[in-house]
């Protein structure tokens, strides 16, 4: 194998050949020389928000279930509960 793309939020630091290419999607490597791609979470997190305001939704919980490692959908998240549609509503946040 000459190469793979890694969906994962698991610690696979220390598993990865430094010979092997590798392009993640959404999680960030401590290794140098990994590309990371992203589609735009944040932007995901504030539309999510919006949708839920305009549709008359009055209580909002946000579920998380994932990993600590560093990762770009961790701004989905953060970005839902800063949207500021949602200031004034009753907010829950809950992480698994």
């Amino acid at each position: 194998m000459d190469g793979l793309i890694a969906l994962t939020y698991s610690n696979l630091d220390e598993y990865l050949e430094a010979s092997l290419l590798i392009v993640s999607i959404d999680r960030h490597f401590s290794r140098q020389g990994i590309c990371c791609v992203s589609g735009d979470n944040a932007q995901g997190g504030r539309l999510a928000a919006r949708r839920f305001i305009e549709t008359g939704c009055r209580n909002v919980v946000y579920i998380r279930n994932g990993s600590n490692l560093e990762n770009e959908t961790l701004k989905r998240g953060q970005t839902f509960l800063e949207t500021p549609c949602l200031s004034g509503r009753e907010r829950q946040r809950r992480c698994m």
